[in-house]
């Protein structure tokens, strides 16, 4: 089961959606490439810990995944997870700029990463894994991270590229590059190096990757993915879970598939 919603209303200039995902593979392993996404995302696991097979060059290795996880933007797939045993996960999706505004944590570093939260963030992370832990309710625990976040929220305005980046995604990556670098007020090499430092790939790669995403979105749509959405367990989301979909396949095999929140990112 995958669910979404929106944070509270002071939260939403920093966090996209919370995302829970909840399912159970006890035999064969559930396997779900990660593709590029434009959010970073922190992905308290609250169930089994599982295996991931990570891309570095022509190399990959295997290691088992950070029970808080700090996973920067991607641009291209890098990391396949094998999900096994039960799964039970809580994930903050960032929007542009979130993380760095609520922690100080620099957006550009994280580029292509993924890193153990607990170790970047601080102790209070792993205080709220066990918290949320607690909770089996997906209101509950929203409620939780709502709390968690809301005293580290910032005054003052976000910066032009920033602002930016969020009319980028919410529309789909088709804005001119060059109209947004006015808008922030900055010339365009000044914008794309400022865009590349705040947000973490440059506006070309972000408008590519948000256009990737919303084409698989679209693609996903129609009765037939409610179908598969029914046999996966996968729910639609309410008024006020926005754009929420899932692509599932499985193969002669057996219970090979992808599923995932990474269109909301």
């Amino acid at each position: 089961m995958l669910s979404a919603e929106k944070p509270a209303a002071a939260l939403r200039r920093f966090v996209r959606y919370y995302v829970q995902v909840t399912n159970h593979f006890p035999t064969q392993a559930f396997i779900r490439p990660v593709p590029a996404r434009t959010g970073i995302a922190l992905d308290f696991m609250l169930g089994d810990l599982y295996e991931a097979e990570v891309q570095i060059g022509d190399q990959s290795r295997n290691e088992t995944v950070h029970s808080v996880a700090l996973i920067g933007v991607q641009g291209f797939r890098r990391v396949q997870l094998a999900m096994h045993g039960r799964v039970d996960e809580f994930v903050i999706l960032f929007q542009p700029g979130g993380l760095s505004g609520l922690f100080p944590v620099p957006s550009d570093i994280l580029t292509n990463q993924h890193f153990d939260g607990r170790a970047v963030l601080g102790g209070s992370v792993e205080e709220l894994r066990c918290r949320l832990g607690e909770s089996r309710s997906f209101a509950e625990r929203i409620r939780l991270a709502d709390e968690y976040l809301m005293p580290r929220v910032p005054h003052g305005a976000d910066s032009g590229v920033i602002a930016a980046a969020r009319q980028l995604h919410d529309h789909r990556g088709c804005l001119a590059i060059s109209g947004l670098a006015q808008m922030a007020a900055l010339s365009l090499r000044q914008f794309e190096r400022r865009f590349i430092a705040e947000v973490g790939m440059s506006p070309k790669l972000y408008a590519r990757v948000a256009r990737s995403s919303s084409r698989n979105q679209n693609a996903s749509a129609g009765p037939a993915m409610d179908r598969r959405r029914a046999r996966a367990g996968i729910s639609r989301p309410d008024a006020h879970g926005a754009r929420l979909s899932a692509v599932v396949r499985f193969n002669s095999v057996g219970s090979r598939a992808t599923f995932g929140y990474d269109r909301l990112t």
